[in-house]
Order: C-alpha cells, then structure tokens, then sequence
C-alpha cells in the first residue's frame, strides 16, 4: 500500500513533464489506491498533490503582500508631506503596526527598499498616537552624501541611456558639478565608477550639473 502511494503521488507530480510514463503509472495502479471510490480514469484529472496546503501558504503571502503595500503607501504619503524625495536614505522607520514584527526578512528588505529606509522598529508607543508609522527625516551628512551620490548615479546612467550605451560598456565620463556635489563624487569615486561601469572620471566645478561620456 505505501509503495502504491508513493508510485501514484510520483506520477502526479511527473504528470505535467512526462504525460505517457505517468498515465501508465496511474492506469498499472487502477486510478487511486488509496480511495478506490473516487478512482479517476486518467493521472491528468487527479489534484496536485498537498494543493490544499500549498493555496494555504499562498494566501498568507497574498494577505502579507497586500499588508506591506499599505505600509509602504502611508510611508510614502509621510516623505510627501515631509518633502523628502524617496532617491534620499532615511535612518529609520518606527511603527506600531504588531503584524510587521511576523514578516521574514525578504518581506522587510522589500519595505526598506521601497521606502528607501536603514531600519524598521516596532514600537507599541509613538509620541504622535494618532499615527500608525512615524519616519525619522532627520537627515544627517552620511545620509546626505548618500542622497546626493544616488542622484548622481541616476544622472549618470540616464546620460549612458541617452547616448545608447549598453550595460556592458565602458567609457570614460567627463562630471562638471556644483562644489558640494563635487567633493562627495570625489570621496566615492570608485564606487561612483563601480555602479555606472565607467573606466575613469574627469572632475570639474561648475554650477550646474554636466555629463559627458565617450
């Protein structure tokens, strides 16, 4: 009985890639041997096997995904107001919502990448109890630097784009920029280099932002 369980489970998960084989399988077996009433004429009519189970674990990810898009939302709602664009990191994002402290660790790095956040805390108390979420917009000059190296690299990219580059080219970028701009793309010029795929940068001050590439 257990060999025919295991042979009648195995031609239901082989079904869909080896549909002769395991309808053999199925007919040498006589349909189920496990409910020999509700036997079925083919393997192809049978449920996958633990479906139940699997729809189970689906809709708790479902109720999960939605639950983070609303959190991510009212995030997003608070930078507007705040007019902090999302391309500036943020330290921290406190809330009293209990259900995020149940979320693994890929459905919290989605939040912290959408709302472009260091960390999330739970807290069942906020200065503010009226509020679900509070964000700290207190932007030090790490945060700052960062924020200015991430639009810069945008720019970057987008003049690559523009000049119908691949992902795979190299070239060479000549960065005329405002002095403050400027001594944060000098500080980081290998990762500036490293994350746009550029071979070297000429650096230049000007009052406004200039890309060239070649």
């Amino acid at each position: 009985a257990i060999l025919a369980h295991l042979l009648s489970e195995i031609s239901k998960l082989i079904a869909p890639f080896a549909p002769f084989i395991s309808e053999k399988i199925w007919m040498e077996l006589g349909g189920s041997p496990t409910s020999p009433r509700l036997r079925r004429a083919s393997v192809h009519l049978e449920d996958w096997p633990a479906k139940k189970k699997l729809i189970k674990r689906d809709h708790r990810l479902l109720i999960d995904m939605e639950e983070v898009r609303r959190i991510v939302s009212v995030a997003l709602e608070h930078r507007l107001i705040a007019r902090v664009k999302v391309r500036q990191p943020l330290s921290e994002l406190i809330t009293r919502n209990k259900r995020i402290s149940t979320f693994h660790d890929e459905l919290l790095n989605l939040i912290k990448d959408e709302i472009n956040v260091k960390k999330i805390k739970y807290s069942a108390v906020l200065e503010d109890m009226n509020a679900e979420i509070v964000l700290d917009t207190n932007i030090t000059p790490e945060l700052r630097e960062e924020g200015m190296l991430r639009d810069l690299i945008r720019e970057i990219q987008a003049a690559r784009k523009t000049a119908g580059l691949k992902p795979k080219d190299k070239v060479t970028a000549k960065l005329e920029l405002p002095k403050e701009i400027l001594e944060v793309a000098r500080k980081h010029e290998k990762d500036l280099m490293k994350e746009t795929n550029l071979k070297s940068i000429a650096f230049s001050e000007s009052p406004e932002t200039k890309i060239s590439l070649k």
